[in-house]
C-alpha cells in the first residue's frame, strides 16, 4: 500500500529553490488522495495519460493524434510515476492512456524533467499543444498574480 504526504503549497514553494522564482507561475491543487484527484480532473474533462512500464503501454513514439483527441478545447493531464514504483495499479486502471518511452543503451529510466520533455516534445508535434496567445487582460491577471505571489500578498477573496 502506497502511502500519499500532504505538502502544503508554502513548503513545497521552500523546496522549490532550483526554479529560480517559476515556482510563483504554478497554480498547485492539493488532494486527498489519488483518486479524489483524477475524478477531479475528469469532471472537467480532462484525459489523464500516465507514463507506465507495465504490459499495455505504447511507446510514446508510436502515439497519433486519435489517441490525444487532440484539439483546442480538450485538456491533458499528464502523470509521471515514482522511479522506482511507477504508477499505482489504481491509477493504471483509471487512466485514459498509458505510455512509455523508448530505452536505447543502457539506461532504464530518464529523469522527471527529461521524460517531461520528450512526453511534452511529442504532443507538440501531434500539435496537440496550441500557441497560447492570452489577451491583455488574461496577460495583466497573469502578471498580477506572479507578483502578488512575489511579494507575499494574501487575497481576501
Amino acid at each position: 500500500r502506497r502511502r500519499s504526504r500532504a505538502i502544503s503549497f508554502e513548503n513545497r514553494k521552500l523546496k522549490m529553490k532550483s526554479a529560480l522564482g517559476s515556482q510563483k507561475w504554478l497554480t498547485i491543487h492539493e488532494f486527498v488522495d489519488t483518486l479524489d484527484m483524477l475524478n477531479n480532473l475528469k469532471a472537467k474533462g480532462y484525459q489523464i495519460i500516465a507514463t507506465d512500464l507495465q504490459p499495455g503501454a505504447q511507446p510514446i513514439t508510436e502515439l497519433h493524434s486519435p489517441e490525444v483527441h487532440a484539439s483546442r478545447d480538450n485538456k491533458i493531464a499528464l502523470i509521471f510515476g515514482n522511479e522506482e514504483a511507477g504508477i499505482s495499479e489504481q491509477l493504471r486502471q483509471l487512466c485514459d492512456l498509458r505510455v512509455f518511452i523508448p530505452m536505447r543503451g543502457f539506461a532504464e529510466s530518464f529523469n522527471l524533467s527529461v521524460a517531461t520533455a520528450a512526453i511534452l516534445s511529442r504532443l507538440d508535434a501531434l500539435n496537440f499543444i496550441p500557441p497560447q496567445q492570452l489577451s491583455i487582460q488574461e496577460q495583466n491577471q497573469l502578471i498580477f498574480l506572479w507578483l502578488s505571489r512575489s511579494i507575499g500578498y494574501k487575497s481576501t477573496s
